[in-house]
């Protein structure tokens, strides 16, 4: 049975360089970021990078969060997927990815768990 894809949001790629499993578990990964993180010389893109990752550039969104920080449109996320034949998401994060969604009016049903 095929492993769900795993879909990380990771606006300023602050993931990059660091040792962690998503870049070498052998899963396929998309990784979406804010073009603005590239151009702005914040950080580069992995020359090479394990073939099951796949990094995504998108236009920073246009509603900006509290602490001034590159944001992510959910709906581009959506589109993305869309397109890349991925139609059932699960949605796991904290109040700003929740509201996130919620704002942009992606969600079809919404479980929430207290921890």
């Amino acid at each position: 049975q095929e492993q769900p894809v795993r879909v990380v949001l990771d606006p300023s790629l602050s993931l990059v360089g660091g040792d962690y499993a998503i870049f070498n578990d052998g899963l396929r990964t998309i990784i979406y970021y804010s073009k603005t993180a590239v151009q702005n010389n914040y950080v580069s893109l992995p020359s090479s990078s394990d073939d099951c990752v796949t990094f995504v550039p998108l236009t920073q969104s246009d509603t900006e969060d509290s602490n001034d920080m590159l944001s992510l449109s959910p709906s581009q996320v959506i589109q993305d997927l869309s397109a890349r034949g991925l139609t059932h998401i699960m949605v796991e994060g904290g109040p700003a990815t929740a509201r996130a969604f919620l704002h942009d009016g992606v969600v079809d049903r919404a479980i929430l768990v207290r921890a």
